[in-house]
């Protein structure tokens, strides 16, 4: 349960840039 937080924040890391390049391109 602990592990949550945490993979919720990398998946965050992981997802925002892809949507700032959908934004860019």
């Amino acid at each position: 349960m602990s592990t949550y937080p945490f993979l919720a924040v990398y998946i965050h890391i992981v997802t925002i840039p892809k949507i700032i390049e959908k934004f860019v391109l």
